[in-house]
């Protein structure tokens, strides 16, 4: 039995975005026992209960390329079917590459970013009630964990 290798997946995109945090911002003077004279300095104790309300997040971009390749000259691989879909509907477009006549790059349209920009918000709201409760350092412990099990699928 005959097996294909693996495509070959090189990145260099990467996304980003902005966050606005809103808060609620409540300041308390403690006990002070009586009067300050004139022209002393004093210290007077306070404290300070910051809650974070809310939070909006906003400006996403992803930019740069994902080039796939395929290694077998025997046994064709394409993404076309994905990528006639995404073109239809209207959310990237194909700009063919000027150094390989093999590779075509998409690019997201303006109505792609606006998608984009919609749907990861949703997407991070999501992913922030799954783990809701769970301590920070539980949650370090699952990232590292997930991140290993992808590094060796990757490797196979």
């Amino acid at each position: 039995m005959c097996v294909g290798a693996d495509l070959v997946v090189d990145k260099t995109a990467v996304g980003s975005y902005d966050t606005t945090y809103t808060w609620a911002v409540d300041k308390t003077f403690l006990d002070f026992p009586g009067s300050v004279a004139a022209g002393t300095e004093v210290t007077i104790p306070y404290e300070v209960t910051a809650i974070k309300t809310g939070q909006i997040d906003s400006g996403w971009t992803v930019s740069g390329t994902i080039t796939v390749t395929n290694l077998n000259t025997w046994q064709p691989v394409t993404l076309t079917g994905v990528t006639d879909t995404l073109v239809s509907r209207g959310l990237v477009t194909r700009v063919p590459s000027t150094v390989d006549r093999r590779l075509v790059e998409l690019t997201l349209t303006p109505y792609g970013q606006t998608l984009m920009t919609e749907l990861y918000p949703e997407f991070n709201r999501a992913e922030a009630e799954l783990v809701t409760g769970i301590p920070d350092a539980d949650l370090d412990v699952l990232t590292h964990a997930l991140r290993q099990i992808v590094t060796t699928a990757e490797g196979e």
